[in-house]
């Protein structure tokens, strides 16, 4: 059976930090008259597909913003090029504070200004990672169709109507009332947050992979978190002044990394404001 003869395929590129998750687990299961691959499927996708039935097939996987998505839409795309791509963008500011708080709480003792480096671009993300306008141009070049492209802000505000547009592509029903309407995961205020890069400095929590045997990864995350998370639970009933007066990430930085990306922003909106009307239309 060739591309063009198989039943729709739509692909929900989650990157990092837009919802994925919550998406992933308290909302596509719901939707009905579509066969939905959740993200544990991903690398067995070409015996999912086999076995799919006829109608219209949806999957979601989650993809960092640089080296993976890089890496794994022309290795997707080259197989299936007739893929329908949907991607959530988050603002480049609001993106990177929120990353930054992730990588703190999972254990990693950095300053916000070296895992993001707007003057030298010598941080940890690059300046060219949170070009969105060029991921949107990569999608085009590898898949037969333009992406969908929603916005995290959306998400926020509209939830209900968000969801519908992704519902109304995919071709797909749900009852609003079936989806959990709390997020996955918990933030940490800056108290907890400054507290566990202290720690973190004297003691390794970083969330990797230290060993080859899962069990011994396992049991290495336990210990670790045994540590994590009491230093969270005590930080947030210390006082403001048992910390240092240093922002975990200066405001006045922030405005910056936003105005320097405003303009692609202003882009990426454009593109959607142009081209969602026609995709949608056309399903």
């Amino acid at each position: 059976m060739n591309q063009t003869d198989k039943p729709p395929l739509f692909f929900h590129l989650g990157i990092e930090r837009t919802g994925t998750t919550y998406l992933q687990d308290l909302v596509f299961p719901h939707f009905k008259g579509i066969t939905y691959f959740h993200r544990n499927t991903y690398y067995k996708i070409d015996k999912h597909l086999a076995k799919a039935s006829a109608e219209r097939q949806f999957l979601s996987f989650e993809y960092n913003l640089n080296e993976q998505f890089l890496k794994e839409v022309p290795r997707f795309a080259n197989k299936y090029p007739h893929t329908r791509p949907i991607v959530v963008f988050r603002r480049p500011h609001s993106w990177l504070s929120s990353q930054f708080k992730r990588f703190v709480k999972n254990g990693n003792p950095i300053t916000f200004n070296r895992f993001f480096d707007l003057e030298k671009n010598e941080g940890l993300y690059k300046k060219e990672d949170l070009v969105f306008m060029d991921r949107i141009k990569f999608l085009e070049a590898h898949f037969n169709y333009k992406p969908l492209v929603l916005f995290y802000d959306d998400f926020v505000k509209e939830k209900d109507v968000f969801l519908e547009t992704i519902c109304q592509y995919v071709g797909a029903s749900f009852n609003p009332a079936d989806v959990q309407r709390k997020t996955k995961h918990t933030s940490y205020n800056n108290k907890q947050l400054k507290a566990l890069s202290k720690v973190s400095k004297y003691v390794n929590l970083r969330r990797v992979k230290h060993f080859n045997n899962i069990v011994a990864n396992l049991a290495t995350r336990y210990l670790m978190d045994a540590v994590r998370y009491p230093v969270l639970f005590v930080a947030n009933y210390l006082p403001e002044t048992f910390f240092s007066k240093a922002p975990l990430i200066d405001k006045e930085y922030l405005e910056r990394i936003k105005t320097h990306y405003q303009k692609d922003w202003d882009s990426c909106r454009e593109y959607a404001r142009i081209n969602n009307p026609k995709l949608l239309a056309e399903n």
